[in-house]
């Protein structure tokens, strides 16, 4: 269904690509037009609750993937957003691991596996989630 490794990059992310770190799995929903990685995944506190987060990855601090996560969350997930504010990481904190528990999972792609009928893999995150959100 796909290839794992663990020789990774922020700029080796493609939509769908999924990233486990230490018992933790996030997805990458795109990449933003500043190269900003876009990601979404479960956020569990025990006395919050636990919930989906969308947060972005990016050494930079004003990345253009916080500014999309940040304005996702409060407009569609207004009450978990005050639980849970869109966050932004540094993304080599997440791709230089030395972990055996760390690496990325990438889907194969073709005719004989799964398909992209909505041509997310040649889009932003930007265009993404306008299509997801439309």
């Amino acid at each position: 269904l796909g290839t794992f490794t663990k020789d990774i990059s922020g700029d080796d992310f493609l939509p769908g690509d999924i990233f486990s770190m230490k018992g933790h799995v996030w997805m990458c929903l795109g990449k933003a037009t500043d190269g900003s990685l876009l990601i979404i995944h479960a956020t569990v506190d025990g006395d919050l609750g636990s919930g989906i987060q969308i947060s972005a990855l990016s050494q930079d601090e004003d990345c253009k993937a916080y500014e999309l996560a940040n304005s996702h969350m409060q407009q569609y997930y207004p009450e978990w957003s005050t639980r849970f504010n869109a966050v932004r990481r540094d993304v080599r904190l997440y791709t230089a691991q030395e972990s055996e528990n760390c690496g990325r999972f990438r889907w194969t792609i073709s005719e004989n596996g799964l398909e992209d009928p909505e041509g997310y893999l040649s889009m932003t995150a930007e265009q993404i989630l306008s299509d997801l959100y439309k």
